[in-house]
């Protein structure tokens, strides 16, 4: 069976902020923990961009009680974490000193994850953030074997969000020999970068430590479900045959018409009818 544990993303609810298709919901980051239980979501995915950054209430202690708090309030869970600030700035392409500012903050926002509940941090190393060289995959490798202790001791798992065909991201991850890494799933990504779903889920099996669901037209943007090149029905049902049981997360297109709530409705009505099939 199919697991019931979804969520979507941190400010999928929220208006539009500076034209980005994701970005912390600064001043209403609170009413999508109520919308998520009204919805039956079970979490929200957090998300962290570089803008602002220090106002992000995961940045500090007072705002890591507010987090608390209505997590308590609402029963809504945060399974997972984003780091979009990787995107943003990403550290193994940048200048010494700004490599050590994102570095600290890397660690800075994993030990804060940490204390409200967070299992699993997300590192994007897609769009601004692809690994383009030898280089720079070299220098993210040693960067995360050296946190290795560090993230044992706070209960995290990275899940890496990777755009390298398949047999490379195994690579990548046993480079770094470390069970505490593996896989962010995008399902939209892989649809437009036109790899094997089924193969990939098949590849990666144990290693997939969260999925984020989209859909994607081949070599384009994300759309709306069911609009796209993403193969659910044989995805959801290779994700049955490996016992997948950790977290979904949807990552729907925006609202061109800023009707959110209408568009998650549609998003989780969507995933609702597809897994049914598993529920036998």
């Amino acid at each position: 069976m199919i697991s019931r544990n979804f969520g979507f993303m941190q400010g999928r609810l929220s208006p539009i902020f500076r034209n980005k298709i994701q970005s912390f919901p600064h001043n209403n980051w609170k009413s999508e923990f109520y919308w998520a239980k009204k919805l039956g979501f079970s979490h929200i995915e957090w998300t962290v961009d570089q803008y602002f950054i220090n106002f992000n209430p995961i940045s500090y202690s007072s705002g890591l009680e507010e987090i608390k708090n209505i997590k308590k309030i609402t029963s809504i869970k945060i399974n997972s974490l984003t780091a979009d600030f990787i995107m943003d700035e990403p550290f193994f392409k940048s200048e010494f000193s700004i490599k050590n500012l994102i570095e600290k903050q890397l660690e800075k926002i994993i030990l804060n994850a940490s204390k409200v509940g967070i299992k699993c941090f997300v590192v994007p190393l897609v769009d601004n953030a692809k690994i383009e060289n030898n280089n720079q995959k070299k220098n993210i490798i040693s960067f995360f074997r050296n946190l290795s202790t560090f993230i044992k001791k706070n209960k995290i798992k990275i899940a890496f969000e990777i755009d390298l065909k398949p047999k490379k991201v195994i690579n990548f991850l046993d480079s770094i020999k470390d069970d505490n890494f593996g896989i962010n799933f995008d399902t939209g990504n892989s649809a437009s970068l036109n790899y094997n779903s089924e193969e990939e889920i098949k590849l990666y099996n144990n290693r997939i430590f969260n999925i984020h669901l989209k859909d994607r037209i081949l070599n384009g943007d994300t759309v709306r479900f069911g609009s796209g090149n993403t193969n659910f029905n044989l995805i959801f049902e290779q994700l049955n045959r490996i016992n997948y049981k950790k977290s979904f997360t949807i990552q729907m297109a925006r609202s061109k018409s800023n009707k959110h709530i209408q568009e998650i409705k549609f998003a989780k009505n969507y995933i609702d009818k597809l897994i049914k099939s598993y529920d036998c």
